[in-house]
């Protein structure tokens, strides 16, 4: 039989479920809660790549991604734009800072860099990019479809249906994963001092599958020859990882 293609492009985002984001490596300071974040506003200081620079139009429309993302997450809050923070700052200062992020720790003069933002808001984030890996795996899956059978009698000379062997459709698939990982900081103006960070994964898949065609269980054949699809596109998951940051914002007590 020849195989027939099942084009199973269907994205897969395994971390966008019911339950809260987890979040690795968190540190979050005591002091840091619902109520302080609610009088005081989250400004977004920018996002950075650590794998390599991103081209300031990405910066700019990952940051503007990132406010929306936690804006829609968490409506009740005040938050400041990238383009606020950076008629505060000056977009020269604004664009070091959030290069220096990319390329690890923010500067030891960072509050009194930033503060000219302090009295559009108590709080800023920074998101970096550490992880874009892509990596392909294939698999075999089996499905259990309904025996074909024969007519018998039994011993009383009654009617019955024996089947005559396991039927299985043997699947090959062929899967492209893409992980991110997305590390946050929070620094709180108002103390000088960094009050939450913590990395989020996020990870989806795309899968051509493709059947050997239907037979026993004990003859499975041959493994097939397929093709990987391409990887989900990035944007996808780095706003999925922007609200699991939002998720994990400080909530009515």
């Amino acid at each position: 039989m020849r195989p027939l293609l099942h084009v199973g492009i269907a994205c897969l985002l395994f971390a966008l479920t019911a339950c809260t984001t987890p979040v690795y490596d968190l540190r979050s300071d005591p002091g840091f809660t619902y109520a302080p974040l609610l009088a005081g506003g989250l400004a977004i200081g920018g996002v950075a790549a650590q794998l390599e620079p991103l081209s300031p139009a990405v910066a700019t429309q990952e940051a503007q991604v990132l406010a929306q993302a936690v804006a829609a997450e968490r409506p009740a809050l005040r938050i400041v734009g990238s383009e606020a923070v950076g008629r505060a700052l000056g977009v020269p200062r604004q664009t070091r800072l959030q290069d220096a992020f990319g390329g690890g720790p923010l500067p030891g003069d960072v509050f009194s860099q930033l503060a000219p933002l302090g009295a559009l808001a108590r709080y800023v984030v920074y998101a970096r990019l550490e992880r874009d890996e892509v990596f392909q795996r294939q698999g075999t899956r089996v499905l259990d479809l309904p025996d074909p059978v024969y007519e018998a009698r039994d011993r009383d000379g009654h009617r019955i249906w024996v089947p005559l062997y396991d039927r299985v459709e043997v699947i090959d698939v062929f899967e492209t994963v893409r992980r991110l990982v997305v590390y946050f900081e929070v620094l709180d103006l108002h103390d000088a001092r960094v009050v939450w960070s913590g990395r989020i994964e996020k990870s989806g898949s795309h899968s051509n599958d493709f059947s050997r065609g239907v037979g026993p269980a004990w003859s499975p054949g041959f493994p097939g020859v397929g093709v990987f699809p391409p990887p989900p596109q990035a944007a996808g998951l780095l706003e999925a990882a922007y609200r699991g940051f939002a998720e994990n914002l400080p909530k009515v007590p």
